[in-house]
């Protein structure tokens, strides 16, 4: 996309410098030719987005970004399971506090 006007039809764009780079951007992630990649960010921005609103990451960003996901959700799941192992060793240690408190007092109201 080198040339400086972009004519399809009846419409006409004057290619913009800054807008060519994130168009090329777009283009390689989402297999869009040059042109139809400028159309989409031409008009994007026209409607008052901003540049900073769009994020184009390359395939290998967006994998780190699933990993890290992944590895969030898993390290929520295994501290979900140590809390109900926590619980249940807490309910069970208390279950036999009262059951050792119960046979003491059996034993101290038998002598």
């Amino acid at each position: 996309m080198s040339s400086q006007q972009i004519k399809i039809g009846p419409h006409e764009f004057t290619v913009k410098p800054d807008f060519r780079d994130k168009a090329l951007q777009v283009s390689s992630c989402l297999c869009l030719d040059e042109v139809q990649s400028y159309i989409l960010v031409d008009r994007y921005l026209e409607r008052g987005n901003t540049a900073e609103n769009y994020i184009v990451r390359d395939p290998i960003h967006v994998d780190v970004d699933l990993f890290t996901l992944w590895a969030e959700e898993t390290l929520l799941e295994d501290n979900l399971v140590l809390d109900i192992i926590f619980f249940n060793l807490y309910e069970l240690c208390s279950l036999f506090v009262t059951e050792i408190k119960s046979l003491t007092h059996k034993e101290l109201n038998r002598s």
